[in-house]
């Protein structure tokens, strides 16, 4: 027998950790996505001349959760969810792998990037290489479907997951 996730009593709340988190469904539609270039480094060489460059720091993503109507969901809960990603280039989608996120708390994640580039102009030609990183901020709603302990029955929480993602660094030469 199929267990139907559909919500069927009114909120009870507020979700603490004995709750289930049944399905997490985002309305991709109304995500927003900017996004920010920064430079980190670039060369100019020009007439058969050859330059290099480097860079390294940290990235940092972070997610976070707001709950706007439904259940209550107390702070520090701790939900495994697939959560929107963003490509280098700005595409976005939904994560493969699932996140743990705490209720009401910047979820924050840090990565290292470390890169050195060559650049060389052909004679004649005068040309200039960068490194840039693209920083996106995403806003998406979302709604969750909980299951309270010992309960057969479902409520809801609908929110917005705001994520501030920097992704790894990008020659243009």
């Amino acid at each position: 027998m199929v267990e139907s996730i559909t919500p069927t009593t009114p909120n009870r709340g507020p979700v603490t950790q004995e709750w289930t988190l049944t399905k997490v469904e985002y309305e991709l539609e109304k995500q927003e996505l900017k996004i920010v270039r920064h430079d980190i480094g670039g060369v100019t060489v020009s007439n058969g001349g050859s330059g290099s460059f480097a860079a390294s720091g940290s990235n940092v993503q972070s997610t976070e959760l707001t709950v706007n109507s439904g259940l209550e969901v107390v702070y520090g809960v701790s939900m495994k969810m697939v959560v929107p990603v963003v490509s280098d280039d700005g595409v976005p989608s939904i994560s493969n792998t699932p996140d743990t996120l705490l209720a009401g708390q910047s979820n924050q994640s840090y990565s290292s990037y470390k890169g050195s580039w060559n650049c060389r102009a052909d004679p004649g030609q005068t040309k200039t290489c960068r490194a840039y990183i693209n920083e996106f901020k995403v806003t998406t709603p979302y709604k969750q479907t909980w299951r309270e302990p010992g309960q057969e029955s479902y409520s809801e929480s609908t929110g917005v997951l705001v994520q501030q993602l920097w992704g790894q660094p990008i020659l243009i030469n």
